[in-house]
C-alpha cells in the first residue's frame, strides 16, 4: 500500500500509488476531537472530512479486519 510521506506532529501524509501527484493528508486535532483527513491532487486539496476520534476506533477496526 501507500507510504508514508512527511511525518509531523499532527500530520501524516499518504501517497496514492496510482498517481503520485494524488495525496492523502492526516492531521489529528485532539482539542477537537476530531482527526481530518484532505484528498489533495499535487499543491491543491479537493477535499476534506472530519472523523471524530470515537469514529476513528471504528475505522481502524474495520481497516484491521480487512487485511
Amino acid at each position: 500500500m501507500g507510504q508514508t510521506l512527511v511525518r509531523r506532529t499532527n500530520r501524516d501524509w499518504f501517497v496514492d500509488q496510482r498517481s503520485p501527484g494524488r495525496r492523502l493528508q492526516v492531521t489529528w486535532h485532539p482539542d477537537q476531537r476530531v482527526a481530518v483527513f484532505s484528498v489533495w491532487h499535487g499543491d491543491t486539496c479537493a477535499s476534506t472530512f472530519q472523523l471524530s476520534i470515537e469514529d476513528a476506533s471504528r475505522l481502524i477496526s474495520v481497516l484491521a479486519n480487512e487485511g
